[in-house]
């Protein structure tokens, strides 16, 4: 029997589609919805590209934003000073035990002359495990006994490699499957006495560069090796942002709190390369031509070094192939990402999702909406109003991420888009029908004998 339009096989294909439809746009945000961080939960997968970042993503240009910024951003807050590979000396950069003590010696220089520089911070990204070095200790003391405020770097380590390395030994407490993290063992860095200016913060960033990494969970090591509480500690740059606007009487506004309160990581925007001032570190400790090769610690001090700093926060990093991230800036160093995210969450430059409930209450509206459309009105005016409307609420979209930093899921403008298409699909189906049977009660025309 042929397919009249009317057939059970054809109806029952559309009600099922439209159901599924409904379902998706009002219940996406809750079925996809997930922590935004990468390791969360009991089961983690570090390496893993969940399908809920991708649906839960900046969609529709939101990510050409995260390239092109907004808000005209005007960087005037963190300074980089990096030691670059092929520009510094190669001892810094070798991996025996030796060089890598004389990298701590050079650190420890580099710390003392930005402090006698007096910026409003110094931030490390860098962290310090122990080496046995004789190094270590003025290392230590140059940082904990700052005048200056400092925030230093956290490792951590996956659960799977911490595993690797104790062995038998690594016993753990019963909650320390809620995190895929380990501390790295590290030298002790608190200050002896009431100095209370020096801080750690994790250096691990979001699997998305596009994210400003706020926290991560991470098991505390205990002394004798083992795993403690699971805790969560914040980032390097939320620490540094923290500590810089408590310096300034300021506390982090209320938006950065609810997304750290809900485990967040916000998408931002990205300063120009050439938006960040950045020093050489060896200019910043020798005159131009006074060392040769790797004698740099007999070089004679760079008298003009204070002119280098014009910026409250400098930030000491690396330029080398250890520590190189893929971005919408294309490959940067770490230090590069960790200095965008401290200007953006100082300069309120983040985009935080729209909540869930909003989310939610705009895609029934959108249903009610289209439905509407197509209830009192022919079925090609009603495509067109829906699709106007679908405009207008992707240039609302656009608004509420320049103005306010809000941004909205796939869901009410993607699968919106495809409601008004399936809705025409569905009249013109019905058309067909109505025609097919229209021509089959047709009378047919005879001639008089």
């Amino acid at each position: 029997m042929p397919d009249n339009g009317k057939g059970p096989s054809s109806g029952w294909i559309f009600r099922t589609v439209k159901l599924l439809l409904y379902l998706g746009l009002v219940l996406g945000p809750f079925v996809f919805e997930h922590r935004d961080t990468l390791f969360e939960g009991k089961v983690c997968h570090p390496k893993e590209q969940l399908y809920a970042d991708f649906v839960l993503g900046a969609p529709f240009g939101y990510r050409w934003l995260t390239q092109a910024g907004y808000r005209n951003p005007n960087p005037h807050l963190v300074q980089l000073v990096t030691i670059a590979e092929g520009r510094e000396p190669k001892d810094l950069f070798d991996t025996a035990t030796e060089n890598r003590c004389r990298r701590r010696l050079f650190l420890t220089k580099l710390i003392a002359e930005i402090q006698s520089q007096h910026p409003a911070l110094i931030v490390m990204d860098y962290s310090f495990p122990p080496r046995g070095c004789p190094e270590d200790e003025p290392l230590r003391r140059v940082i904990a006994d700052s005048p200056v405020p400092i925030v230093f770097g956290l490792q951590t380590e996956t659960m799977e490699e911490y595993r690797n390395f104790a062995g038998p030994a690594a016993a753990q407490s019963k909650a320390s499957d809620q995190a895929c993290l380990v501390q790295t063992a590290a030298l002790d860095l608190r200050p002896a006495g009431p100095n209370n200016i020096t801080a750690g913060g994790l250096v691990r960033l979001d699997k998305d560069p596009s994210k400003v990494p706020l926290s991560w969970p991470v098991n505390v090591r205990n002394a004798d090796d083992t795993l403690g509480s699971v805790e969560r500690v914040q980032t390097l740059s939320l620490v540094a942002a923290s500590t810089y606007e408590e310096r300034s009487g300021h506390t982090l506004n209320e938006r950065l709190r609810r997304l750290f309160t809900k485990q967040k990581n916000p998408y931002t925007s990205f300063l120009p390369r050439e938006g960040i001032p950045e020093s050489a570190a060896i200019d910043v400790l020798c005159a131009p031509g006074s060392f040769q090769g790797a004698n740099w610690e007999k070089c004679a001090p760079n008298k003009d070094g204070h002119k280098l700093f014009a910026n409250p926060i400098v930030l000491i990093g690396e330029k080398s192939r250890r520590d190189w991230h893929d971005s919408p800036m294309g490959a940067v160093a770490g230090s590069v990402l960790q200095a965008n995210y401290i200007e953006s969450l100082l300069e309120d430059r983040y985009l935080s999702p729209v909540s869930r409930e909003t989310t939610l209450a705009l895609n029934i509206l959108w249903i009610v909406l289209v439905e509407c459309f197509f209830v009192f009105f022919r079925p090609w005016k009603a495509f067109w109003l829906s699709m106007l409307g679908n405009l207008l609420l992707i240039a609302t979209c656009y608004v509420m991420i320049l103005q306010w930093g809000y941004f909205l899921s796939l869901w009410v403008l993607g699968l919106g888009i495809l409601l008004p298409v399936f809705r025409i699909l569905e009249a013109a189906r019905h058309g067909l029908g109505h025609d097919s049977a229209a021509g089959r009660q047709k009378p047919i025309a005879t001639s008089a004998a």
